[in-house]
């Protein structure tokens, strides 16, 4: 590849790599979901967290993902028209709004995770099954050093 050296020699060697792996990852899939389904990425992570937890609010979901706030209610918007999310006022604090998938939003979700799950087994059928957990653990590190 002509522009290997930047995969190898940057001053922002490990953050580039990260960004490469999951350009890689997200590239393919999003292509999918606009075809598909007439979504962009940052639905799809809402749609995702939905289905990870239930009752969350946009809040929460800014949070898990470290997207902004806008970006969340901007998603949220078009999953409610199109009926993959609905909402409810929360009972202990009326300004929130609980989040939820509805049946659409949970078939779109797990005819979604397949691909996601071949995609993920691509990329990382090059570590063996102890690095792959060495790189869990370290992820997971990453990951709660900066969520804390």
């Amino acid at each position: 590849m002509k522009l290997a050296r930047i995969l190898d020699d940057n001053p922002t060697l490990d953050a580039y790599r990260l960004n490469y792996v999951s350009n890689r990852y997200v590239a393919p899939l999003t292509q999918h979901l606009g075809a598909e389904y007439g979504l962009v990425w940052q639905e799809w992570v809402i749609l995702f967290c939905l289905a990870q937890m239930a009752d969350l609010t946009a809040t929460d979901i800014s949070d898990a993902t470290g997207r902004p706030a806008n970006t969340i209610s901007d998603g949220l918007g078009k999953l409610l028209r199109l009926r993959l999310v609905s909402r409810k006022r929360d009972p202990l604090d009326k300004r929130a709004m609980i989040l939820a998938l509805t049946a659409r939003g949970r078939a779109l979700y797990d005819a979604m995770i397949p691909l996601l799950q071949a995609t993920e087994a691509r990329i990382f059928g090059a570590l063996s099954k102890p690095e792959r957990r060495q790189l869990e653990r370290l992820l997971g590190k990453l990951v709660h050093a900066l969520h804390d």
